[in-house]
């Protein structure tokens, strides 16, 4: 059975114990250690993430804290977080490739398999920056099912609006963040839109449906993100809103355009997902104080009208599918 310290709000031990079992029963305040393990993709940051077990008794199959565990009674955080590095991962650090970060609470209520789940912990937060080799890491299976890389950006977006997939703790993401800005890194925010290749007919009547923004440039419907919307569903809605189309997606067809926007400090990097959708029998119209204009135009003239080179090859994209699927 393992033990604890229970600690004070500072996160100091009292000299009292407590079980684990007693400890997410009760929600009494212990220590946990948690390690974000970083690299440098280019110009852009990355995390590494641990997908927990599905036999996990808090959040089971979700990405997680590179590595992250309790710390057992009479241990400190340092050598906790270098034990469940190695245990985890099969990462061996030293003392020295451990950079502490900061410190933050985690306090809830959840229930988990059937069960109420309340967990109350001091975090002590570490950053280890090695070189490491994917093929060398050792994957604790009762712990671990994988790991994998995830752009900073991507995953502070992601969690601002949906829970779906990571089950990182805010507080100690913005710990790694802070930590990051101060010593000297670039950290870029990320935004994310979706929408879609609206079309109508097939073969030599097919025309394609492009709206045209307050800044008069034309381009696919498509729009922001909103909480707990998953990638087709922010589509259906932004079609509907600019353009008052409701509209049937094709299977097998998924695009993705990346881009910095401009003049903004720190930079933005935006992702924008487009889908291919059909309508039939319906009049279009355009959303008052967004867009414009909204038309129909045959491939040529809107691959001519399209300014940017990744959206022009996203509408040849769809293009080459319908004339092999339609």
């Amino acid at each position: 059975m393992e033990f604890f310290d229970i600690v004070n709000e500072n996160g100091q031990p009292t000299g009292k114990t407590v079980s684990r079992e007693e400890a997410h029963r009760d929600g009494i305040l212990h220590r946990t250690a948690h390690v974000w393990v970083i690299r440098r993709n280019g110009d852009r940051l990355e995390v590494l993430l641990q997908k927990r077990s599905e036999e996990k008794d808090s959040f089971p199959g979700m990405y997680d804290t590179s590595s992250a565990g309790h710390i057992p009674a009479g241990d400190e955080p340092l050598q906790s977080a270098i034990r469940e590095l190695s245990e985890e991962l099969g990462i061996t650090a030293k003392d020295s490739e451990l950079h502490f970060a900061g410190d933050f609470r985690i306090r809830y209520e959840r229930e988990f398999h059937g069960k109420l789940f309340r967990d109350n912990e001091f975090s002590s937060v570490y950053v280890y920056r090695e070189p490491v080799v994917m093929d060398s890491l050792r994957l604790q299976e009762s712990e671990v099912s994988e790991v994998r890389w995830f752009l900073l950006s991507e995953v502070q977006s992601e969690i601002r609006r949906s829970r779906k997939r990571f089950c990182v703790p805010t507080e100690g993401l913005n710990v790694l963040v802070r930590w990051l800005k101060k010593e000297g890194y670039e950290v870029e925010d990320f935004e994310k839109s979706c929408g879609a290749v609206v079309f109508s007919g097939s073969e030599a009547k097919r025309k394609y449906l492009l709206v045209r923004s307050q800044t008069g440039v034309w381009g696919f419907p498509k729009g922001h993100m909103e909480k707990d919307e998953s990638e087709p569903e922010t589509a259906f809605r932004e079609i509907c809103e600019e353009t008052g189309l409701s509209v049937r997606f094709l299977d097998g067809f998924r695009r993705k355009t990346e881009y910095y926007l401009p003049g903004r400090v720190p930079p933005v990097r935006k992702e924008v997902v487009y889908f291919l959708a059909e309508y039939e029998n319906q009049k279009f119209r355009a959303q008052e104080g967004e867009i414009t204009e909204v038309s129909l135009m045959d491939f040529s003239e809107a691959y001519s009208s399209i300014p940017f080179e990744p959206s022009k090859q996203v509408l040849k994209d769809a293009e080459q599918f319908l004339s092999k699927h339609q």
